[in-house]
């Protein structure tokens, strides 16, 4: 069966196994569908979900990341554990991929009306990147007023915060898709279909058993992958997706490949991942990596 009609064009889909729940709610800027044998787990994923968007979300002016935008650069803002998590995690890919992830593009997403401006922290230092930031177990700061945003790495995070919350209850096996975040677990794999964006021609499919996907794909006016908030992205690409055993990891994994560094093979070296990369004309290009996770 493939996915309901609720989920955004151009994401992967997947088959249900068996007789199992399925329910979908909007979060996360996107929509997300939850698959799991019973009420209880899907109820435990959703709430883990919501706890996530209540901290890292850029548009909620009371989220924790929020008050860091707001405070950092004055001074050390103490944070949830979550929010510590994610963002030493940003600053690791940061760090990999030599800025072609960097989370402090807030204030450029901002100012190309990609995320909602704050007055209260303009005007952001043009100079600031992930450089200036700090994390020190739960205290965040920075050098310089810039501003967070952790939508290339949060909503991993939380479908893998989801899995977790979903193991505890108890249940064999379950599945969650955040519009193409995708982590599922149990003793079957789910088959994902890779499709080419715009023609949803199936190009690829994946036996997703105990680990992680996701897949960044969408279109510009000529027809490339539409990234706009991303730096230095390739108009050549037209989707890319990761698969790893992390979905922290594949999310952010997919913003670095986007942008066709040098340093794309050796990030997901780093994350023991493989990837699929699509291109506007056509070629798809994989990446077959079995190298140690960090």
């Amino acid at each position: 069966m493939v996915l309901s009609d609720c989920l955004p064009p151009m994401m992967p889909s997947f088959q249900i196994m068996g007789e199992l729940e399925r329910r979908c709610r909007p979060l996360l800027g996107t929509f997300v569908e939850i698959t799991a044998p019973h009420e209880k787990a899907i109820a435990a994923g959703f709430a883990t979900i919501v706890k996530v968007q209540s901290l890292l979300s850029a548009h909620d002016p009371v989220s924790e990341l929020s008050a860091v935008n707001r405070l950092g650069h004055r001074r050390s803002v103490t944070v949830d554990p979550w929010t510590a998590e994610v963002l030493q995690r940003a600053l690791f890919w940061a760090e990999a991929s030599c800025g072609a992830f960097d989370p402090t593009l807030g204030g450029l997403m901002a100012a190309r009306g990609l995320l909602a401006r704050n007055d209260s922290l303009l005007p952001l230092d043009p100079q600031a990147n992930w450089r200036d930031v700090h994390v020190t177990n739960r205290e965040v700061w920075l050098d310089r007023p810039l501003r967070l945003d952790l939508g290339g790495i949060a909503k991993g995070f939380a479908v893998d915060c989801a899995i977790d919350a979903m193991r505890a209850v108890g249940v064999q096996c379950g599945l969650v898709n955040a519009g193409g975040d995708i982590k599922g677990f149990g003793p079957e794999a789910w088959p994902v279909t890779i499709a080419m964006p715009g023609s949803r021609e199936p190009l690829a499919m994946v036996e997703l058993q105990n680990a992680a996907l996701a897949t960044s794909a969408g279109h510009d006016a000529s027809g490339g992958l539409d990234m706009r908030h991303l730096a230095g992205a390739s108009p050549a690409i037209a989707s890319v997706t990761v698969e790893a055993a992390s979905a922290m990891d594949t999310d952010a994994l997919t913003k670095i490949l986007v942008s066709a560094t040098l340093k794309s093979v050796v990030c997901l070296g780093l994350a023991g991942a493989s990837a699929l990369t699509i291109f506007v004309d056509g070629r798809v290009i994989p990446f077959e990596l079995k190298e140690p996770t960090a």
